[in-house]
């Protein structure tokens, strides 16, 4: 069962919340919002963010989330350089790979895929953090990069300064 959470209200994550999923944020959190998740997860909780490419600002304190539990983001749009990695022509409409995973069972049981597009990439820290796991659930491998232009991209090519793959998509 999939119910929303609004945490401007809140002072804590519900305690029957099995997992928080932060969805192709568009806008940041707050600095509380940043709190009250730090603390479900240091309890036990699991946060599940699914990357997107911000619109109009930086999400700061997302980003300053996902380092403090062991991800970085990474700027700019992730583009596919193999045609059958991505869909309708598109390089930055990508089919990640789905790894194994509760939550990503059923995907693979049925054989589903799945597509993300316009996604910015993430990358696991090489030194965790203490008693912190990261489950990367969707990945995109080494043919990839971060195009840095993000959204204002003109050509796929790929230009100094862009992020060689492989990326963290989706993590949990």
């Amino acid at each position: 069962e999939v119910l929303p959470l609004s945490l401007i209200s809140m002072d804590k994550v519900p305690d029957d919340a099995d997992v928080v999923l932060v969805l192709s944020p568009m806008v940041d959190i707050n600095e509380l919002e940043k709190q009250i998740l730090e603390e479900y997860v240091i309890n036990g909780g699991k946060v599940m963010l699914v990357s997107g490419t911000p619109i109009k600002e930086d999400l700061d304190n997302i980003y300053d989330l996902c380092w403090d539990f062991g991800l970085e983001k990474q700027k700019g749009v992730v583009i596919e350089t193999k045609s059958e990695k991505y869909v309708y022509g598109q390089p930055y409409s990508l089919l990640p790979e789905i790894h194994e995973n509760d939550i990503t069972q059923p995907l693979i049981d049925e054989n589903r895929r799945v597509i993300m597009p316009i996604a910015q990439g993430m990358t696991v820290r090489e030194e965790m953090p203490d008693n912190y796991l990261i489950s990367e659930l969707l990945t995109v491998d080494e043919n990839t990069y971060s195009k840095l232009k993000g959204i204002n991209i003109e050509n796929y090519d790929r230009e100094e300064g862009d992020i060689d793959g492989p990326f963290c998509m989706t993590a949990l």
